[in-house]
């Protein structure tokens, strides 16, 4: 009885196969990951109109939206030596309530009590709430980089650091401060010139005076259009930039969830939960030295940590104050220089420059 002889694989073709697979698997794995980050953005998509239906709801309660930050106006309190009763709460705690979270907003007493630092690590101001995270960010669940304050006045305690938001209300073109450096007076002021270009609806109420600077809107007076008015919008913990050619990794520092520090309109005070657009998206670094065109169209003290930004190739998501939802370009047109709404980046952060966008973003 006879038997055929069965031919075996040879080396080279062993070889060949593994290439082969090897090459598949570099066409797919890009494929893969542009799956999951489009799935990833899917979500934070859908946080961010979650946060807009919040706001909505918030404002058919109230009548208005909630302001960016009640603020005391004394600079380097502990939140326990300030006079006011109801300060440094944020928007983002004020809608907790129409965001299915009553519990938090009860276990915080907001509006009625201070924000104070949590007895138990991870609870109170350091509870993680998914809903007001990016899921493409890598950032940790309780910011290392903002606190509501640096230490107590009395006793040098290290205050409490709070948990971290990748949401930033819209403050504007620049932050609105009277020239103390205190968020309380003047509108969009443009650092390089101090020109007003445009005046974001989110902004800070004076808490500890009986005159406050600064009223909250509703959507009767955003005269441009809640379609057409940014409302909220990303900031990434941090993200790789190139800097003369070099990539550095640079820490944009994400967002305060819940309360923000008592200390003028800096990265821990009104920039930990309210975002201005003098800096672009995801455009310079955390400092105005690495990038000149930036400190030009900022003035020396806005930096990337009080823009708006993101890990999504390409832009950012941002909800506006109808509660649909944008994927806005970081090439968008804006102008750092020229006082005015003269760009379209501008006159979506403006709640009232009473202009037309005819471009698209």
């Amino acid at each position: 009885m006879g038997y055929s002889r069965r031919r075996a694989f040879t080396l080279v073709e062993l070889l060949v196969v593994i290439a082969i697979i090897g090459v598949l698997v570099a066409l797919l794995l890009p494929a893969v990951q542009m799956a999951r980050e489009a799935a990833r953005r899917s979500t934070c998509t859908n946080h961010l109109k979650q946060i807009g239906l919040a706001m909505a709801t918030y404002h058919d309660a109230h009548k208005v939206f909630p302001p960016g930050c009640v603020y005391n106006g004394q600079p380097g309190l502990d939140p326990a030596d300030s006079p006011a009763g109801n300060d440094l709460w944020t928007w983002s705690a004020m809608i907790l309530p129409q965001m299915e979270q009553g519990s938090l907003y009860a276990a915080l007493s907001v509006g009625t009590a201070k924000p104070t630092r949590p007895v138990t690590p991870g609870t109170g101001l350091q509870q993680a709430l998914e809903a007001y995270r990016c899921p493409s960010d890598t950032g940790p669940s309780i910011n290392a980089n903002r606190q509501l304050v640096a230490a107590n006045t009395t006793t040098g305690v290290l205050m409490s650091r709070t948990a971290t938001s990748n949401y930033v209300a819209n403050n504007g073109y620049g932050f609105n401060y009277v020239n103390s450096g205190y968020p309380q007076g003047n509108k969009g002021q443009n650092g390089a010139t101090t020109a007003y270009n445009s005046t974001g609806p989110f902004r800070s109420m004076n808490a500890s005076t009986t005159t406050n600077d600064y009223s909250t809107l509703s959507v009767g007076d955003i005269i441009d259009g809640s379609a057409n008015t940014i409302a909220v919008g990303e900031r990434c913990y941090e993200r790789k930039v190139s800097v003369a050619g070099v990539q550095k990794l640079v820490t944009y520092g994400a967002g305060m969830a819940y309360a923000c520090r008592n200390e003028g309109n800096g990265s821990n005070g009104l920039a930990g939960v309210c975002g201005i657009g003098s800096t672009g998206i995801n455009n310079g670094t955390s400092t105005a030295a690495d990038n000149p065109l930036q400190a030009v169209g900022a003035g020396s003290s806005a930096t990337a940590t009080e823009g708006f930004s993101s890990l999504h190739p390409g832009g950012a998501n941002f909800v506006f104050c109808d509660a649909s939802t944008h994927f806005i370009s970081e090439n968008i047109n804006y102008d750092y220089v020229n006082p005015g709404c003269t760009s379209v980046y501008e006159q979506l952060l403006a709640y009232e420059d009473d202009t037309v966008i005819t471009r698209e973003y």
